[in-house]
């Protein structure tokens, strides 16, 4: 079949990068940017910028450096770490529409002993979009609207498969839907009571931390995708394919 290989009876188009899909508003790539900075394995660089590679100009950044997480090879792949104390990288306004459709796609990897992964948040207070892989208190929480309890969304414990590398694929249809999650490209059973609230604080996107919060987890990305629309089963596991291909992350998605 020209042009196209079968891959667990599912068709992969050869090639496939995340502009193919119409709704890229963020793609940030480790790999990419070491490259663009002419780093060598040995080198390491403080992210004052982290240049969006979806051609929608939503580059997040910090200017303070003690703040700026640091992009270094790990020894099998380029990769950015926030500590977990202060690092932060942000942009004027969200990719995202207040309450609109959205997918997350995050390939990264938590401390070895952490509770959570450096989490993606639209808007900069309350009322926002706060998605995040990380035990907090009772549950492994995925989504929270950073002001109402019951909209809080949480899957079974996955502390112990976060501290590997993994592929998170996060989708949700806007204000008043579910969300829907997987990794590692298994889908999971989301508890959430209420539903997506509306994100209509402060405009602004945050990686690697809440800051209204003050929640800092840390970690480890390898690259992120975001898409101003909710996609397919299909087109989400070709977007898997390419971030485990392209991070060479190794994982059976």
């Amino acid at each position: 079949m020209t042009g196209l290989l079968l891959r667990r009876g599912i068709l992969e188009k050869p090639h496939w990068t995340p502009q193919r899909e119409p709704g890229l508003v963020l793609w940030l790539s480790a790999a990419d940017e070491a490259v663009a900075r002419g780093l060598a394995k040995a080198d390491t660089a403080a992210l004052d910028q982290w240049t969006d590679l979806s051609g929608q100009g939503n580059s997040p950044a910090q200017a303070t450096g003690s703040k700026q997480p640091i992009l270094q090879h790990d020894g099998t792949r380029w990769c950015v770490v926030w500590d977990a104390i202060d690092d932060l990288l942000q942009g004027a306004a969200s990719p995202v529409a207040a309450g609109a459709a959205r997918t997350i796609i995050v390939a990264g990897k938590a401390g070895a002993s952490a509770n959570g992964i450096a989490p993606v948040v639209f808007r900069t207070a309350v009322a926002v979009y706060f998605a995040e892989l990380a035990w907090i208190v009772s549950a492994f929480f995925v989504y929270s609207d950073g002001s109402i309890a019951n909209n809080n969304a949480s899957i079974s414990d996955q502390r112990t498969l976060i501290r590997s590398p993994f592929i998170a694929s996060q989708t949700s249809g806007g204000t008043g839907t579910k969300i829907a999650q997987r990794l590692n490209g298994n889908a999971f059973v989301v508890t959430q009571v209420g539903s997506v609230g509306a994100d209509t604080g402060t405009d602004g996107l945050s990686i690697g931390a809440r800051p209204d919060a003050a929640f800092y987890p840390g970690g480890t990305y390898y690259g992120l995708l975001i898409y101003d629309r909710v996609l397919s089963s299909a087109e989400i596991q070709q977007a898997e394919r390419f971030m485990n291909r392209a991070h060479a992350l190794g994982l059976g998605v």
